[in-house]
């Protein structure tokens, strides 16, 4: 009697937890048209906070959701264009999660700084997050070119940084 009393205690725990994480999960819009753009612009924003701020080895489903929106977004997005050069590809290579990151908040940077139309700010609102993330040490691979990011954002010498290996392979956006 006591392990079916503790199995079906152990059920509705499970499926309670289910019902909450189903209620937490957002529903991603379609983006078709300019103006389905533009409408979700502050669920990016929220999605791309949700993925800095959420340790990449967890809610691995929900992560792999959120960045599949974020991609569509920053890709169909008549607004906003996301440079991405070679070095950003070797800085990633080891940790292709963080490049969803900086997209995410370089894309992020744009839609809040929308008279902004250097690509050096968002870029550093991309890497600075990037940082942070890498240096949670969750879920991610230690790699010198991110050690020597890091020691640039540390340094206070990211626009340095960002002339010298970035700022040449970035479009406006």
């Amino acid at each position: 009697m006591k392990s079916i009393l503790t199995a079906t205690f152990a059920l509705l725990l499970s499926i309670s937890a289910f019902l909450v994480q189903a209620q937490d999960r957002p529903e991603f819009p379609e983006l078709k048209v300019k103006e389905d753009y533009a409408k979700s612009e502050a669920l990016f924003q929220q999605v791309t906070e949700w993925l800095t701020e959420t340790d990449l080895d967890t809610q691995e489903a929900l992560r792999m959701r959120s960045n599949a929106f974020m991609m569509q977004w920053v890709m169909g997005s008549p607004t906003v264009t996301v440079g991405i050069g070679d070095h950003l590809m070797v800085l990633f290579e080891k940790n292709p999660q963080l490049l969803a990151i900086y997209m995410a908040n370089y894309a992020s940077f744009c839609i809040s700084n929308k008279e902004n139309k250097s690509t050096l700010e968002p870029a550093k609102a991309g890497l600075q997050a990037v940082v942070k993330v890498y240096k949670k040490g969750k879920g991610v691979k230690k790699n010198k070119a991110l050690e020597k990011l890091v020691a640039a954002v540390d340094n206070n010498e990211l626009d340095n940084y960002i002339t010298e290996h970035i700022k040449e392979e970035s479009k406006a956006h």
